[in-house]
């Protein structure tokens, strides 16, 4: 038993520093990196899922004219984003967004929603209607980026804009 507490109080602390070594970071002004001057950024967040991967990244890329797109995931992304309850999560993305804004210049963001999602069991039209919620949400970030959606269906090889 003891081990096991122990085991809590290290990941604990880890995760303390972690936090604290990203929000010290994000204080500091931002400075155009080596990954600035050779290419543009943006931002996709996504469900974990693995089959719309590929396709979101491309996606983005082609929309946004990136060069490189950061991809942060979560099951069911647009629900998590969507429902704003989950404080954890939402801090945590928001965190990770930040990270892309100011270090690698990120001025474009997708978000993006697939059919048979395990992490948000709906159907299309309420995926889409979550997609819109999850704008929301991160437009209430306050981050000044433009931020665009897509519908990814079967055979998940096309990532379908949403206006």
């Amino acid at each position: 038993m003891e081990g096991n507490w122990f085991k809590v109080q290290l990941s604990v602390v880890f995760l303390v520093i972690a936090v604290m070594m990203v929000f010290s970071s994000l204080n500091m002004p931002s400075q155009p990196n080596n990954m600035e001057m050779k290419h543009s950024c943006a931002c996709a967040l996504n469900c974990m899922d693995g089959r719309v991967q590929d396709v979101v990244r491309d996606g983005t890329k082609k929309e946004c004219a990136a060069g490189v797109v950061d991809v942060i995931t979560q099951a069911g992304m647009v629900k998590v984003l969507a429902d704003n309850k989950d404080n954890v999560l939402i801090e945590n993305i928001k965190c990770e967004l930040l990270i892309s804004v100011k270090k690698h210049g990120t001025k474009n963001v997708s978000i993006a929603a697939h059919e048979d999602c395990a992490g948000n069991p709906v159907s299309k039209e309420g995926q889409i209607k979550h997609l819109k919620q999850a704008k929301k949400t991160i437009e209430s970030f306050g981050l000044g980026v433009k931020i665009i959606l897509f519908w990814v269906g079967p055979p998940f090889k096309k990532a379908e804009l949403v206006e």
